[in-house]
Formats: structure tokens, sequence, C-alpha cells
């Protein structure tokens, strides 16, 4: 008796976030369907943000947070209160007002986070058809300027599954466009295979973690990377814990700091993925791609010929030696092999770095990886298909 009281006790309890998504895996399978839809309805905004709970469980326990959401931040901006004055009346004239300062700081905030969630709730509800596939929220938040893991197909049952991390900038508000790439991501690997026993594919836009949101001073910083670190560890891990059938061919694509991003959490925590794609970027914390945990040969990276990322600086004064030392060198004939170091690390493009080169499109800028037709694109749906 004392056993099954434990038992049921254990299945009363959510296990706590950061918990291993194989444990959650298990719970979750220890659970009647009705005491999972138990869960979901009480505790959704825990249920679906828990690496290891399938993701359909996820989907349907966020849609409910999601729309709860819609709700208080409508509220919110309801009664927010009438604009204060801009300006307030001191002995040197008319000053600015911190009242309204933070009024419009507030507003702009909740408009945003509002924005993005009527954006996710627009791609959650759209129709199926050929050009969009469904679509399985499988993370959602509005802490800070908010979070949301948005994925086109599930990934529990897709062959290919890729996990998109987008760098500077990223945050709810502005999620339309990230998951515009992920459906483009998985419409190019779809072309990829065509004749070839095609398998399906899921692209997962992760905005799990606190980007940052300027250039300077923020994105100088390693700090945000180091802080996603156990987030897309437990992520990834979660995402092999719940796939049906056989392993599917899994890979991370980071662009600009999401690139550091990535290459911070392979470095530090390891990551569980087949390959490795880096898009514009200004170092992912490692000297060489074998650093990534992965073999070199399926570590991919791409810089377009007018993206300027590259001239990002190294900050630390052993890099900026390096660097000064190896330009005197080339410029005098002592280095042959070309070598420099970025903000976050080693340039990537740079042959020293063991990692193959993908092909951009003319006229390729720092946001033009993702557009239609693009050799880059295509490349991109060939690595997450496992056809290249």
């Amino acid at each position: 008796m004392a056993q099954d009281q434990a038992a049921e006790t254990a299945r009363d309890n959510i296990p706590a976030t950061g918990t291993d998504p194989n444990s959650v895996k298990q719970w979750w399978n220890g659970l009647t369907e009705a005491q999972q839809q138990k869960f979901i309805e009480a505790h959704p905004d825990r249920i679906g943000n828990l690496d290891g709970i399938p993701s359909v469980a996820r989907d349907r326990a966020n849609r409910i947070t999601l729309q709860q959401a819609k709700q208080d931040l409508q509220s919110q901006l309801d009664h927010l209160g009438p604009e204060p004055p801009a300006k307030v009346a001191d002995a040197s004239g008319a000053v600015s007002n911190p009242a309204h300062d933070e009024w419009e700081r507030r507003r702009a905030l909740l408009q945003e986070q509002l924005t993005g969630v009527n954006a996710i709730d627009k791609r959650l509800t759209t129709k199926v058809d050929d050009t969009h596939p469904p679509t399985f929220l499988l993370g959602f938040d509005t802490q800070g300027n908010g979070h949301a893991i948005v994925a086109v197909n599930n990934p529990d049952t897709a062959d290919n599954v890729s996990t998109y991390v987008p760098g500077t900038g990223a945050r709810l508000g502005g999620i339309e466009g990230d998951i515009v790439r992920s459906d483009r991501m998985v419409a190019s690997a779809n072309a990829a295979q065509r004749g070839q026993n095609p398998k399906t594919t899921s692209s997962i836009t992760w905005i799990g973690y606190d980007a940052p949101q300027s250039i300077v001073p923020q994105a100088t910083k390693d700090t945000y990377a180091k802080n996603a670190a156990n987030s897309l560890h437990s992520f990834e891990t979660g995402l092999r814990a719940t796939h049906e059938g056989a392993p599917s061919n899994n890979t991370i694509l980071g662009h600009s700091y999401g690139t550091t991003t990535v290459g911070y959490a392979m470095r530090d925590k390891g990551l569980p993925v087949d390959n490795v794609v880096l898009i514009a970027s200004p170092g992912a914390g490692v000297e060489h791609a074998r650093d990534l945990g992965v073999d070199p040969s399926r570590v991919f990276v791409a810089k377009g010929d007018i993206d300027k990322i590259d001239m990002a600086p190294a900050l630390s004064a052993d890099k900026l030696a390096s660097n000064g030392g190896n330009n005197l060198g080339s410029w005098y004939g002592f280095v042959q092999s070309p070598d420099h170091h970025l903000i976050h690390g080693r340039d990537p493009m740079l042959p020293g770095f063991g990692a193959q080169t993908i092909p951009t499109s003319p006229g390729t800028g720092h946001s033009d990886y993702w557009n239609p037709n693009s050799r880059s694109l295509k490349a991109m749906g060939e690595i997450i298909a496992g056809r290249k």
C-alpha cells in the first residue's frame, strides 16, 4: 500500500525545470491519458516548457498559455492609464518626464509582445497546405522580452529535425520573420529530396534564451551565449528523448550571435546533433570545428560577399596580438596560412577552422541567407535533409 501511495505521489509531482529530459519522458509515460490531460489543463505553463514532454502535449499546453497571455497583455495595455506629459518643468526649464519614459517603455514592450503572440496565433491557426505545414508551439512565456519555440512539422515524428537559433535582436515580438525562415528551410529540405524517397522534415525556431538586443555593447559580450547553454542542451536532449522510431537526422543551425550561442553550448555541454551550420558567425567560441564535438566534415559555415560580420573585431589582448602578428607575417611573407580572430573566436570561414563552406549568392548581406532561390537556402535544405 505504501509503495502504491509513493507511486501516486510521484505521478502528482511535475518534474522541476532542468530535470533530465529522459527522466521527464519516463514520468510522462507513467501517467494515464486522463492524468496527462489534467496536468496540461491545470499547469499548462509548466508542461508546455518542460523538455522531455512530447511535442503534441507541449503544443496543447502552450496554446492554452498563449491565449491566456493574449488576454493578459491586452488587459495590461487597456489599463496602462493615460499617457503622462512628455516634458515637465523644473528650474532649468522643460525636461524629459521620467514617468512618461517609463509609461512609453512599458507600452512599447506590451504592444510588441502582443504582436508576437498574434503572429504565433495566426501561424498556429493557418490552414495546413503545401506551403504551410502544421505548426507546434513547444515553448512560450512573456518573461523579459519574451521567449517562444515554434516547430514547423512535428519533430517527434520527423526524419530530419533542424533547430534554428537566431542572434542579436531575437525576441518574442519579432518571431514572425523567424518562423518564415523555418518554413523556407522545410521547403528547401523537401526540394532537396524530390524523387529520392523523401523524408519528413521539421524546422524549429528556438528563441528559448535571452538574446542580446544591441550590437554594442550587448552582442560584444559572451554572457548571453553562456547563459543559454543549459537551456539549449536540455532542449536538444529532449528532442532525442521524445522522438519516435529510428533516430532522426538532427541539425543545429545558428545565425550571427546565434552561432556563438550554439558554439558555446556545444563546447561546454555537448549537443546530441549530427550537423552544425554556422551562418554569418562572429565566432563560435572555439578555435577549430572539431572543438564543437562533432566530425568537422559535418560542420558547415557561410558568409555572404557583402556581409561585414567578419569585421567584428577581437577585443581580448591575446587575440588582438595574434591578429597583429598574423597580419604582419602575411605582409612580409612569413605566414602562409591566413588566420584571424573575431570578437567571439577564430573566424569560422578560414581554412584553418576546418569546416565545410557552403555557397552563397552574389549580393548576400547579413540577413539575406534565407532569400528565396538563394544558394545558401538551397544548401541549408540539403544539409538538413541529409543530402549534403
